[in-house]
């Protein structure tokens, strides 16, 4: 049964100050370089503003009469504090040039509770790959981004030449396939992926384009995850879009790449070995007034096949738009992202043939020879999210997430006899995500920060295949032979809480927990509770800064999905179901730190022992062999020590 909660969500639109002062300037680094992205805040207060491409920023309606302290954070930069006194109208220039540095501990982060923290107050390890770094790349896919740049993580190959990695691996755990250690949940400004998605094509490699990244964050293991719940077993990777600019000009910026890529397999299949990829990238953002800003990006890339095809290239067109605005002391940032995809069909066999060449071999399955399929694959992928946050004081706020991931793709496959292959596949996940935050200081040096929400989500997977004996634009399911109409969908609710108490930005204790409610919970299982400790310290011996941290969770959970838990078949089996499945789990403890030598040397030590427990498993066992299509169901197993 789903059962649906009042929110009580007050807004508020009233401007908070009618005058007040201004203050503007640049940041950039020790090499004079812009410093796009560099958050700079009024300490205390809900007043701030991030940096545009030129290093610009603006703060309007300062109250005056007091001082401030002026603080700006920047990833791989050490943190710039400096005291500030506006009087009535006044316009104060700021400049900052800040240092670079490996010391991140004072960078706000928000993947492993939702809420901003800072890094020294989070139990477990986070990697965060900032805008200056993407910048500096000559990067093509976010995968690209994320290899080598994550310990224990690592993107996992293509399904075929020349494709992005499709996935990507924490502590064992993988994106979207959730195998064999659990799953790793993707965000996108707030908004949860469709996870299966993510496994097949396009993945997240395919319609996000690295040059409007902001930032990502990545957390690994369930002992940082565990607000997140279902299929966040083994980590979050979070991606975070770019916000319109700070500043009045309009920046408009275009890239256009071509690369040749050697491809030995066709010398003898097209005459040459080289390949062509082409790219045009364009970029579009400025700011309308004080409280509205906008961000506008498309990028086209066309690369040929590596392998044999159908002579079909691989066209990408991606979008992503981006409007900001501030009314009163509400935040609110609406962003979307858009891709169209179209491929052909390659030949996994050509090599095979030349082998049968050059050895001679007279007995090779006659079907290496065959033609290269004709048809194509397409896809479209829309996207949005809408975060409101709402600053009631500088200590206390609410914020509202919802978003949409979808995923519609037509494969349509023709052989050499004129019989062809149809699978049409509609995906759709919307999000909901509401929260509150609050801190409060005590004497002597102590402050609490608490974080308690509600996430729900609401998944649906509708899938139509088949054959088909002639090609047409439009398709009916009487059309097809053995068409197969499968529709599911499914709920997931979450409700979390997690307290830090903080000592003198030294030390921090978080305790926390998350109750689950999934519609595929086995029958008799009940909600799913997770809880989550964790300890960190910060201390100093001369250059040396080392923050020890221990963490301990259990917050990995992955519930069945629709197609193990519910009966069905096809023209070969039939899964039988089983109601009482039990979901994927993962619990387990983590000790390390993170050592800072000066400016320019930092490492991190991790020790993890992680248990997964109830995996689920196609188990063929329970076959009759005197029927005519095979039996099977889905079964929990075992156990797997994860170190």
């Amino acid at each position: 049964m789903i059962k649906f909660f009042p929110l009580f969500f007050f807004i508020t639109s009233s401007a908070l100050f009618s005058q007040g002062g201004t203050i503007s300037g640049m940041v950039q680094d020790d090499k004079g370089k812009p410093l796009a992205g560099a958050n700079v805040i009024l300490k205390n207060t809900v007043l701030g503003a991030a940096t545009d491409d030129q290093g610009n920023y603006i703060i309007h309606k300062i109250p005056v009469g007091k001082p401030y302290q002026l603080t700006v954070m920047y990833i791989g930069h050490r943190t710039v504090t400096r005291d500030v006194l506006l009087q009535e109208g006044e316009v104060l220039t700021a400049d900052f040039i800040m240092k670079q540095s490996l010391i991140d501990l004072d960078e706000i982060v928000v993947s492993a509770s939702f809420s901003e923290r800072k890094k020294r107050a989070q139990a477990s390890p986070i990697t965060v790959i900032s805008q200056d770094e993407l910048r500096r790349l000559p990067l093509r896919s976010v995968d690209e981004v994320l290899s080598g740049k994550v310990p224990g993580g690592y993107a996992n190959l293509p399904h075929r030449p020349g494709q992005n990695n499709y996935a990507f691996t924490l502590r064992g755990g993988t994106s979207g396939a959730g195998r064999p250690l659990g799953d790793v949940k993707i965000y996108v400004d707030g908004v949860e992926l469709l996870g299966f998605d993510v496994q097949s094509n396009p993945g997240i490699t395919d319609f996000i384009d690295p040059s409007d990244i902001e930032k990502i964050e990545i957390v690994r293991g369930p002992m940082g995850s565990t607000l997140h719940g279902a299929n966040a077993q083994s980590g979050i990777i979070h991606i975070f879009t770019k916000r319109g600019s700070g500043s009045r000009k309009t920046v408009m910026r275009m890239k256009i790449a071509r690369k040749n890529t050697a491809a030995p397999i066709l010398k003898d299949y097209k005459g040459n070995d080289n390949v062509v990829g082409q790219e045009l990238s364009f970029s579009l953002s400025g700011r309308s007034s004080s409280d509205i800003s906008y961000n506008l990006g498309a990028n086209r890339t066309v690369d040929e096949e590596v392998m044999p095809s159908n002579g079909k290239n691989i066209e990408l067109l991606k979008l992503h738009g981006a409007l900001n605005a501030r009314i009163g002391s509400a935040k609110i940032d609406i962003k979307t992202f858009q891709s169209w995809g179209e491929q052909g069909f390659i030949s996994n066999l050509f090599h095979l043939l030349k082998y049968q060449e050059e050895r001679g071999w007279t007995d090779a399955p006659g079907h290496w020879a065959d033609s290269v399929s004709d048809g194509s694959i397409k896809y479209y992928k829309p996207g949005f999210s809408l975060n409101f946050t709402q600053n009631f004081n500088p200590n206390w706020y609410q914020t509202l997430i919802i978003g949409n991931d979808t995923r519609q793709s037509l494969y349509r496959k023709w052989g050499s006899s004129g019989s062809g292959s149809y699978l049409k596949h509609d995906w759709n996940r919307t999000t909901m995500n509401y929260f509150w935050h609050l801190k409060k200081k005590f004497p002597n040096l102590v402050e609490l920060d608490v974080t308690a929400g509600l996430q729900r989500t609401q998944s649906s997977n509708v899938r139509l295949s088949g054959t088909v004996d002639e090609a047409k634009d439009q398709y009916y399911y009487d059309d097809f032979e053995n068409g197969s109409l499968v529709d599911q969908s499914n709920s997931n609710m979450g409700y979390y809480a997690e307290a830090v108490l903080g000592y003198q930005e030294r030390m921090f204790l978080t305790v926390g927990e998350r109750m689950e409610e999934n519609e595929y919970f086995g029958r008799d299982y009940g909600r799913h509770f997770s809880p989550r400790l964790g300890l960190s310290y910060i201390w100093e011996l001369g250059n040396l800064i080392c923050k020890t941290r221990a963490a301990w969770g259990s917050g990995g959970i992955n519930p069945p999905q629709a197609m193990q838990a519910l009966p069905s078949e096809s023209s070969y089996n039939i899964n039988i179901g089983n109601p009482n499945l039990r979901p994927e789990r993962q619990s387990g403890y983590e000790v390390g730190g993170d050592f800072y030598i000066g400016d320019n040397f930092f490492l991190e030590v991790t020790y993890f022992d992680q248990l997964f427990l109830d995996g689920i498993q196609n188990d063929p066992s329970i076959d009759d062999p005197a029927t005519l299509k095979q039996e099977y169901w889905y079964i929990n197993f075992g156990e797997i020590i994860n170190k």
